[in-house]
């Protein structure tokens, strides 16, 4: 999970940007999961998705409020963590939600040819940042704008709407983030992802990202992730 969350918001730290709000979008995805799973008598093909849209929707409000509505992202991601705690607690009342089905928890729990499915799914997400930052327009905008973002936008780039694309990518994972951990604990509490951001972004940092932008590593936040769970 921590791994997930930091391979994200990785993107928004070489940009020179920040996310407080990735751990409480997760909380808030797996809730809004746990509702329609248990509202659809167990249906993961419809919980899952939904898991995703919240945490990528959430990425994008985040990335419109800074890019277009010119809020610094420390204050705009941080207004964003409380929304979605609060949408968490108000969805669940506050109680943690059981019920799912048993094939939900091979996600976290299941293996393939002995090897844990999470590090199947830890290694793809891997290998998508790694093609988003060294691959794409995005990925070569993100460097640019974290190494000078007047100098990217005088070069002619979108410079707000790859922004906007970045915290897209950060929600994304959140969402992400959220079936793992809810299938791990085979459940959905409204406040388990309070604190998750801090160590988020300090495995990516301990990877070699650094918070001043321009500046960052895959991999690096990938091992830093595992530090921070050992």
């Amino acid at each position: 999970t921590r791994a997930i969350l930091a391979l994200g918001i990785t993107v928004v730290i070489i940009s020179g940007g920040i996310d407080l709000s990735v751990g409480t979008v997760m909380s808030v995805s797996m809730v809004t999961m746990g509702v329609f799973i248990l509202y659809f008598g167990g249906n993961i093909a419809i919980g899952i998705p939904i898991a995703i849209l919240i945490g990528t929707c959430a990425g994008l409000t985040n990335g419109l409020l800074i890019s277009y509505g010119r809020l610094p992202p420390f204050i705009a991601t941080l207004g964003m963590l409380g929304i979605a705690q609060g949408s968490a607690l108000v969805m669940s009342k506050g109680y943690s939600m059981y019920g799912f089905p048993e094939s939900f928890q091979f996600i976290a729990g299941g293996e393939i040819a002995g090897v844990p499915f999470p590090i199947f799914i830890v290694g793809i997400a891997t290998l998508l940042v790694y093609f988003v930052l060294y691959e794409t327009k995005v990925g070569r905008y993100a460097f640019a704008i974290g190494g000078n973002e007047e100098a990217a936008r005088r070069a002619g780039g979108s410079v707000n709407r790859y922004k906007v694309s970045f915290y897209v990518i950060s929600g994304c994972f959140s969402g992400i983030a959220s079936v793992m951990l809810s299938s791990r604990i085979n459940s959905a509490h409204p406040g388990i992802g309070f604190g998750y951001e801090l160590d988020a972004i300090a495995a990516a940092v301990i990877g070699g990202n650094s918070l001043r932008g321009g500046k960052g590593n895959v991999f690096g936040s990938l091992i830093g992730a595992l530090i921070m769970a050992t």
